[in-house]
């Protein structure tokens, strides 16, 4: 796997916070917080003190510095019963499923084409993907934000905008987010069956392909090695930068309020 060989720092993971039932600061600066939640299966040990640990406060940090909330959100981390991310409308919460975590560990520990320092980078990507696309969700739900087409596709699209701007400031990130988007929706299945069709997501393998002709769209010249790596088609790559351009006009029109600067 060209694109993840260079070792990468996940920056934002270095920040700690003591796994705690409840861990809230009502800061009027920091309106995002997080809660770990318990568990009661022995299996999920490691993906809760992960989470609690290094990543929800990362999430906690993306939430914070890129949005302007005007009500508190929950950023949750607990046992679901289901391999699952999902925003909540009714508790305001973007919950991070410990099923998920240990779903995407195991996942690359089976795949050994990887070394173990590409499987962290590929796992910490994939689960920023899946944090910022629910932060997508609360965004459109919290505020009203009118969407043309499905909400899935637009929380794919604010995912991606929010993963090129925090690689921009911190590049030694970018392989890790980038890539492991990608792998995040590779398909595990060699049969797309009807019920894929009528799903209000889009099919993993188109959303691999959105993702990859966005972060291109952005850069082309920055992101040739990502689209390489991604087999993006020459004909999809020709229209991508006006597809980042397409989104970021809707961006500035549709979020700008609610977006820090």
């Amino acid at each position: 796997m060209r694109y993840a060989k260079t070792s990468v720092v996940i920056a934002l993971m270095a920040i700690v916070l003591p796994c705690q039932t409840y861990a809230q600061d009502l800061s009027a600066d920091m309106p995002a917080q997080t809660v770990c939640g318990s568990y009661n299966n022995p299996n999920l040990a490691g993906a809760a003190t992960s989470m609690c640990n290094s990543l929800l406060p990362g999430f906690k940090t993306i939430a914070n510095t890129t949005f302007k909330f005007n009500t508190q959100l929950l950023i949750v981390g607990r046992q679901c019963g289901a391999i699952n991310a999902f925003f909540d409308p009714q508790s305001k919460a973007v919950v991070v499923c410990y099923e998920l975590w240990n779903d995407i560990a195991n996942r690359l520990k089976r795949d050994m084409q990887y070394t173990d320092s590409q499987r962290g980078q590929l796992a910490a990507g994939a689960m920023f993907f899946a944090f910022m696309h629910e932060l997508g969700h609360a965004v459109i739900n919290l505020y009203n934000v009118p969407v043309f087409g499905r909400e899935e596709d637009a929380a794919d699209q604010i995912a991606t905008m929010m993963m090129v701007a925090l690689i921009k400031t911190k590049p030694d990130v970018e392989r890790g987010f980038t890539a492991g988007a990608h792998w995040f929706f590779g398909n595990r299945q060699f049969v797309l069956f009807k019920s894929a069709f009528s799903d209000e997501h889009a099919v993993n393998p188109q959303r691999q392909y959105n993702i990859a002709c966005w972060v291109y769209g952005s850069d082309p010249q920055r992101y040739l090695p990502f689209a390489q790596y991604a087999k993006l088609p020459a004909a999809r790559a020709q229209r991508c930068p006006s597809e980042w351009q397409q989104m970021l006009n809707a961006t500035r029109q549709m979020l700008a309020e609610h977006i820090k600067h």
